[in-house]
């Protein structure tokens, strides 16, 4: 049988009820996994809230500081039944939660560089340490900000691909260069969203080697403005790129 590597990218939802399949959920919201054997303590990092301005943050008490991290667990076991199911069919999942990690413009990002590491950290330590999901491949999504990209790295043993967006046409050889510099040697690195697919042309001037890119959907794909049905067919017909059908069967 065929099994199909999968991309998801994982928005935490704070504050609305969890889902109830599969697996069900327990009294309290949260989703029963459908792997049943007893979970380890997670290793946190450090106590993790969201960042007020500091004259709140400071006010805020020990027990509040408990019950903010304890919300942010439940909205991340939210995701865990399915990703265990994908698990049990052998189906491995590039993982790519908080992207754009650096834009500031989602709230996982507006706590700063630190606070941000320590959120990824969390999230990495309840998956694979308390929930013991091993079929995660770790997509750490950049912006195309560029800037001191090493201040939110949260260290090589938690991410498994680097890389960034950009929206910007081109194969973005100063955004590949700023991750070449950050990843250790031999991750590779991924052109994780983008606009405009870059050509075999540009990715070869550059020597700027993404292993992958994703395109956003809709008028990204179907407006000439974006990509050219030349362009696509020229893309999706080149030797040099590797589509769905000329991959092996993931067992």
């Amino acid at each position: 049988m065929r099994k199909t590597l999968l991309f998801l990218c994982f928005t935490i939802l704070i504050g609305m009820s969890a889902c109830q399949e599969p697996g069900q959920g327990n009294q309290t919201g949260n989703p029963t996994p459908t792997n049943t054997s007893t979970p380890k303590p997670t290793a946190i990092p450090a106590v993790w809230v969201p960042q007020e301005a500091p004259a709140i943050r400071n006010s805020i008490s020990e027990e509040e500081k408990i019950a903010r991290q304890q919300a942010i667990l439940d909205g991340m076991d939210r995701a865990v039944p399915y990703l265990q199911q994908l698990e049990d069919a052998g189906v491995p999942v590039l993982w790519r939660p908080f992207h754009e990690l650096d834009g500031g413009w989602f709230w996982w990002s507006k706590g700063g560089a630190e606070n941000f590491a320590k959120l990824w950290q969390l999230m990495y330590s309840r998956y694979t340490d308390y929930w013991g999901l091993d079929n995660l491949i770790w997509v750490f999504g950049y912006s195309g900000n560029g800037g001191d990209m090493a201040a939110w790295y949260p260290g090589d043993s938690y991410v498994d691909l680097v890389g960034a967006d950009s929206y910007t046409p081109g194969a973005n050889d100063n955004l590949f260069e700023e991750c070449e510099k950050l990843a250790p040697a031999g991750m590779p690195l991924v052109f994780h969203e983008c606009g405009t697919i870059p050509t075999e042309k540009q990715l070869k001037a550059g020597d700027t080697d993404w292993l992958f890119f994703m395109v956003w959907h809709t008028d990204y794909i179907t407006k000439e403005s974006n990509n050219t049905i030349a362009s696509l067919k020229d893309i999706y017909n080149s030797e040099y790129f590797i589509t769905l059908d000329e991959l092996p069967a993931f067992h």
